[in-house]
């Protein structure tokens, strides 16, 4: 798995970014990913259900910049925070198994001790 640290970027190039590694990916051409970033300036993502009309840009300008991201769960705001993304096959098995039975990586035991 290759390790990209991709720094603070705006929310609209780091939903980019993700997406072109799980496309790359998909094509057979790149690698499973875990990419580490940040958002600057801050943005809000909303969930799969929500609308652009759920939170107006005067509630949040100009802290942040409303984005969809076309996933589940509901809004998200992104400060100041270090963000993470693992791009990589799943095989038919749960997140979970996947990152430990195809990484070695157990991520509910690593985020327990941060």
């Amino acid at each position: 798995m290759q390790f990209l640290n991709s720094g603070f970027h705006p929310g609209q190039y780091n939903m980019h970014v993700d997406e072109l590694l799980a496309e790359r990916l998909a094509a057979h051409e790149g690698s499973p990913t875990l990419r580490v970033y940040g958002w600057k300036p801050y943005a809000i993502s909303l969930g799969y259900n929500q609308r652009d009309n759920d939170l107006t840009k005067s509630d949040v300008q100009p802290m942040a910049l409303i984005l969809s991201d076309g996933y589940g769960g509901r809004a998200i705001l992104h400060a100041e925070e270090l963000t993470y993304s693992v791009t990589m096959f799943s095989r038919g098995e749960n997140i979970n198994d996947a990152y430990v039975n195809q990484q070695g990586i157990d991520f509910r035991i690593a985020s327990a001790r941060c």
